[in-house]
């Protein structure tokens, strides 16, 4: 993006989050020429075979970027889109998942970082200290999930991708995603299944999904 525009305390603020920019300046007023780069890189990654990526974060709210998406997935790619609350249906469901990014002000950042006060850590020891509640799934999305495990396991399968499984509990439901379900992640949403499990591996990037009772 056009950086330029942030001025010095929003430079900071990223370098302390660890995040590299990439200056894109406009072509002209109320121009942005981010989307066309971002497309560009994330084709360039594509063909990398260097690096082989497998999943790719698509941080935006703009549903312009779909047919990107789109791309990436038909072609076997992970695709995770993060962006607002209010990005349009279309996107949020056009990806495999979607995580949605808090919006924070710089002032508010700048906050954030100030040294707690004793009440204010004690109250968050509480709270973490709170037994939570694993999430389960609704009725609805269990009979859905059941239907996408039987289609999958039921010629022997030892084992299918995250991948796999996303795509065939889509094919079942076009409009199934991880957030309707009531879970972050396609990962957190496997481990409320009693019936799948997950071979010890990486919290990140692509997985594999195994029957329980194969693995007892």
């Amino acid at each position: 993006g056009n950086f330029s525009a942030i001025g010095d305390n929003g430079q900071q603020l990223l370098q302390q989050l660890g995040i590299q920019t990439v200056h894109q300046s406009t072509a002209g007023k109320g121009k942005n020429s981010s989307d066309m780069r971002m497309a560009i890189e994330a084709a360039n990654l594509f063909h990398d075979r260097e690096k082989s990526i497998d999943v790719f974060v698509l941080a935006t709210s703009d549903v312009d970027f779909l047919p990107l998406a789109q791309w990436l997935r038909a072609s076997g790619k992970h695709v995770v889109g993060a962006g607002r609350s209010d990005a349009s249906i279309k996107w949020q469901t056009g990806v495999d998942e979607f995580v949605i990014l808090k919006e924070v002000k710089v002032a508010e950042a700048s906050k954030s970082a100030e040294p707690k006060s004793t009440s204010d850590e004690a109250a968050k020891s509480i709270t973490k200290a709170q037994p939570q509640k694993p999430k389960q799934l609704t009725r609805k999305y269990k009979s859905l999930v059941n239907r996408t495990v039987h289609e999958l396991f039921k010629d022997g399968i030892d084992s299918v991708t995250d991948g796999q499984f996303n795509a065939q509990i889509r094919k079942l439901d076009s409009d199934f995603s991880c957030k309707k379900a009531g879970f972050p992640s396609l990962r957190k949403l496997i481990a409320s299944v009693e019936t799948l499990y997950v071979p010890p591996e990486p919290k990140t990037g692509a997985f594999n999904i195994q029957l329980r009772d194969r693995n007892s």
